[in-house]
């Protein structure tokens, strides 16, 4: 999916869209950004097989895996990386698991 794939498409009630980063072939961050802009919808790229390859612009960002079978392996897990000040506070608050803490996992000790 690209964002000129995707003109014309009625995005009544749509909040987000998740291109793929298909076998690590980097996303065009800058292009996607522009229609996020353009149409006020999110993006998060997933990039779970481009670890060094996507980068983000306003308005998207991209998620990553650190499964075994990907380029940055650490068994499980994975992150987000953004531009977006309230949306990495919003993450960092949903990685506690839902438990209540303002924290989240990230940054405890």
């Amino acid at each position: 999916m690209t964002p000129d794939s995707i003109s014309g498409v009625n995005l009544e009630g749509v909040s987000a869209a998740i291109p793929v980063a298909t076998f690590g072939i980097p996303q065009d961050a800058q292009a996607w950004s522009e229609w996020a802009a353009k149409h006020r919808v999110k993006v998060v790229i997933d990039a779970a097989a481009a670890y060094g390859a996507q980068k983000v612009f306003p308005g998207v960002s991209a998620a990553f895996s650190l499964h075994a079978t990907k380029p940055l392996c650490s068994a499980e897990g994975g992150f987000v990386m953004t531009t977006d000040e309230e949306h990495a506070a919003e993450l960092k608050r949903l990685s506690g698991f839902g438990l209540p803490s303002s924290e989240g996992l990230v940054g405890r000790p």
